[in-house]
């Protein structure tokens, strides 16, 4: 079931993002791209990115996945836990903001997407929206999902 991340879920929440990054993606980072993503989590953890929105995803009572939207129209985060990576949780959770960002009249879902991840991206119908680029010592390739 997909439900909105609210203050008493937020650190399961952020500390699944965290240990899922830590384990499967930090690396193959730099040290200054790990350092850069692991600041974003804390200023999350603080309060300080107010435009952030999460939602997870629970298989019984366990947390499996985190999404989240920076701005009205582009994915933060996206991580599903280890143990339940495999089972479509990922884009349950896309499913389920998709039809939120309808009902808003958002027009195109945008994500920075890690090279890793660009394949998930694609067989969810999203399109490259540019060449891949490095900033901050993070490489991602800029992809949109148009909604309407």
């Amino acid at each position: 079931m997909v439900r909105e991340v609210k203050e008493e879920t937020m650190e399961e929440a952020l500390d699944l993002v965290t240990r899922t990054f830590n384990e499967s993606m930090a690396p193959s980072y730099s040290k200054e791209a790990a350092d850069n993503f692991r600041n974003f989590i804390e200023r999350i953890r603080q309060g300080e990115e107010k435009d952030v929105k999460m939602w997870f995803y629970n298989v019984g009572d366990e947390m499996a996945g985190v999404f989240a939207l920076s701005e009205p129209d582009r994915i933060s985060l996206c991580f599903v836990d280890k143990a339940f990576q495999g089972r479509k949780i990922a884009t349950e959770l896309f499913e389920a903001v998709k039809v939120i960002l309808i009902a808003r009249c958002v027009s195109m879902i945008k994500v920075d997407a890690f090279p890793e991840t660009s394949d998930f991206y694609r067989k969810l119908g999203f399109r490259t929206l540019g060449k891949e680029t490095e900033k901050n010592g993070m490489k991602y390739i800029p992809m949109g999902y148009v909604l309407m």
